[in-house]
């Protein structure tokens, strides 16, 4: 009879699993970056009248051209020279729950526009009447995007650290 040790074949040594979470801090930080970048990318630039009518004057723009205002169901659009949205989109490795949170920083204690551009919804507007925001997401597209190669990049970490 063969004798043989069962138990350095499973997932439950201390060295194993140390790498396995190492690797998937390391794959869930690849596909949070790529996510960010793909929803940073999808906010079109556009510059703001003010910027332009500066623009205009120092003759380095020749007219002022309408704010063109995303459509809904498209991604807001960065507004030049103050991008805020695109430039404040972080993400960070949630060792607690061991997945990635991708999204924007808050911008005000009672601020709730990225979710209200992400979602839609309803907003106070100038001169304190109500409009209706349509939704204009730039997370959910860029996570579906990312959905298909998340297996991928987990498999090819695991494969460069071995």
């Amino acid at each position: 009879m063969i004798g043989m040790r069962v138990k350095g074949l499973f997932f439950n040594d201390d060295k194993i699993l140390r790498h396995m979470s190492q690797v998937t801090r390391m794959a869930l930080g690849k596909s949070g970056g790529v996510i960010r970048k793909t929803a940073q990318r999808s906010m079109r630039y556009v510059t703001a009248v003010p910027e332009q009518k500066k623009r205009v004057q120092q003759g380095k723009q020749k007219k002022v051209k309408p704010r063109i205002v995303s459509k809904p169901g498209e991604p807001p659009r960065a507004v030049r020279p103050h991008p805020w949205l695109r430039k404040h989109l972080l993400y960070a490795y949630d060792p607690a729950s061991r997945s990635v949170v991708v999204g924007p920083s808050v911008f005000g204690p009672s601020s709730g526009a990225p979710a209200t551009l992400e979602f839609g919804g309803t907003v106070k507007a100038k001169g304190g009447k109500m409009a209706r925001v349509e939704k204009r997401p730039y997370m959910a597209p860029a996570l579906a995007a990312e959905v298909p190669h998340m297996a991928d990049r987990y498999q090819d970490s695991l494969i460069k650290t071995v």
